[in-house]
């Protein structure tokens, strides 16, 4: 019997079927985010992620529109050319000025959602949500807000990326090399998530030294800086995932809610059960399952619920099985 835990436990059992705690069996998982829909997102940021083919989050104000960050300036790229890129748009409300009342909440968060799911019709309506401009959500920040402000968030399928429980780095230029390539590193090690947030890629403005000198606040990363961050990314990438935010919280939540267990073998078969306690119609990202190559057979066949599936080899030797986040029958067959 496997319940979820680390892909190479038991490499020395025939039995070591395992779920993989990220995704293609990676060891970790980074997301990149980038927030407030900026020129420097369009001009510099997203040719340079083609580059490197890593797809990210960019949270968006489609109502957003004055002489400095103008979503209307960039709407056709936006809504025609990143989706088809594999990059996800978020819900950075509509405006991002916050909201007196809920009434103002509702058309902020829900006009912008409705915006995003016709931008993905071939996707759920799950995506993540972070608040734009809180500082008015009923007279309070958004994460001291009511609870009926909070319920927004899960009227409109998202997952609340300032509910206390998902920890994020926000990167500006004060920020070394070293200590970037130290939070990677330590990722790779813990076997965790670690989001990275970013504003304004490129050089300070006179607005940014002015709302620095103002607030304190430093939102923007060199170009230089970020094109140093992609190569360092660039050079874990057999033990990082890197993907969009709402493709690592499912299988994030996927991962949490599933067990696997043996239910009979032989010496030419092994059948399991996988249970998962997650809303296929919202949770719908393959999960990974693990099986060291040569360890009880040469070749394997694996199905689910009587679908075949494919098989591919990966880091560590070991085969991955993707399979659908739903309770089902797997079958491995030996060859």
């Amino acid at each position: 019997m496997n319940s979820p835990g680390n892909f190479a436990a038991k490499l020395d059992s025939k039995y070591s079927l395992t779920i993989a705690k990220w995704f293609n069996i990676k060891k970790s998982a980074i997301s990149l985010r980038f927030d407030d829909n900026l020129d420097s997102h369009v001009n510099f940021v997203i040719p340079q992620l083609n580059r490197y083919n890593i797809k990210a989050t960019f949270m968006i104000n489609p109502g957003r529109n004055n002489f400095i960050i103008s979503y209307k300036r960039h709407q056709e790229f936006w809504e025609k050319q990143v989706p088809l890129m594999g990059h996800r748009l978020g819900n950075h409300t509509w405006n991002h000025k916050g909201a007196k009342n809920l009434k103002e909440a509702e058309y902020e968060i829900g006009e912008a959602s409705k915006l995003i799911w016709n931008l993905y019709p071939n996707e759920n309506k799950l995506n993540v949500f972070a608040s734009g401009g809180g500082e008015t959500w009923g007279g309070r920040r958004w994460h001291k807000s009511s609870f009926q402000y909070k319920q927004l968030a899960e009227k409109f399928f998202l997952i609340d990326l300032y509910n206390g429980e998902h920890k994020r780095v926000e990167l500006n230029s004060n920020f070394t090399q070293g200590e970037w390539n130290f939070m990677i590193d330590d990722t790779i090690k813990k076997g965790n998530h670690q989001a990275f947030v970013f504003h304004k890629i490129g050089g300070k403005s006179w607005f940014d030294l002015l709302k620095e000198l103002l607030t304190g606040y430093n939102n923007c990363f060199s170009s230089n800086q970020f094109l140093d961050f992609l190569s360092d990314l660039e050079s874990h990438k057999d033990k990082i995932w890197i993907a969009p935010l709402i493709d690592i919280l499912k299988y994030e939540r996927e991962f949490k809610s599933s067990e696997l267990q043996l239910v009979s073998e032989s010496d030419f078969m092994m059948k399991y059960s996988i249970n998962v306690n997650t809303d296929s119609s919202l949770y719908d990202h393959p999960l990974s399952l693990a099986y060291p190559v040569g360890n009880y057979a040469k070749q394997i066949k694996a199905f689910q619920d009587e679908t075949e599936l494919e098989i591919s080899e990966t880091i560590e030797n070991n085969w991955i099985i993707n399979i659908q986040p739903k309770t089902s029958e797997i079958l491995i067959k030996f060859l």
